[in-house]
């Protein structure tokens, strides 16, 4: 007898939560459902929920090729408050920045064998947020500023975790994570991309 391997589930949620306990981050009031099958992975339309206490929509899409796993994308909309931001973020230079704005959040998980690191891209106009810090970074919350983060989520001993962010046309930076926090980085204050020094320190 041959039992066909072909799975495919439907699961309609309702009131979920989920805990990202290595982040500490949490997802409460979780609503929408959620498809999978074997020749299609795991996929979601316009989830709902709640992250930084504020309303979210989610979506879920996967590749895969022939039962192999290649790629899964999770892609985040909503609106956050820069003081519930830093509440959990806790990083002194959100201390500079105020108001309520829009982002996109878009999660990258690569199969194995793919040779590409997991990621997170945040986009987001910062149109409400007021920056109060000297020039170039200073900005009233009336004026958009392009600004993208993206960040690597499977560092190594080997192989540091990247920093790359977008502030406007002519702010960029790249900072090499380790262990202990920021182990080296660059800032150009112009249209050139900064590139990962060799050596530790801020360049």
């Amino acid at each position: 007898i041959e039992i066909p391997m072909q799975t495919d589930v439907e699961i309609n949620v309702l009131n979920g939560d989920l805990q990202i306990v290595s982040a500490d981050l949490a997802v409460s009031d979780i609503e929408g459902q959620l498809k999978y099958s074997a020749d299609k992975g795991l996929n979601a339309t316009r989830m709902k929920g709640r992250l930084f206490n504020r309303n979210v929509i989610a979506s879920i899409d996967s590749n895969v090729t022939q039962g192999e796993f290649k790629k899964m994308q999770v892609t985040v909309d909503g609106k956050v408050s820069l003081s519930d931001l830093n509440a959990w973020a806790k990083q002194p230079i959100l201390n500079t920045m105020s108001g309520v704005t829009r982002y996109q959040s878009v999660l990258h998980f690569w199969g194995e064998g793919q040779g590409k690191r997991n990621t997170i891209d945040v986009r987001s106009s910062l149109k409400g947020v007021t920056v109060d810090m000297p020039p170039p970074f200073y900005k009233n919350a009336n004026f958009p500023t392009r600004t993208t983060f993206s960040m690597t989520l499977d560092g190594s001993a080997a192989e540091s975790s990247e920093i790359k962010i977008q502030y406007g046309e002519d702010v960029n930076m790249v900072l090499g994570l380790d262990a202990y926090g920021v182990e080296r980085g660059k800032m150009s204050f112009s249209p050139n991309k900064a590139k990962m020094p060799n050596q530790p320190g801020i360049w």
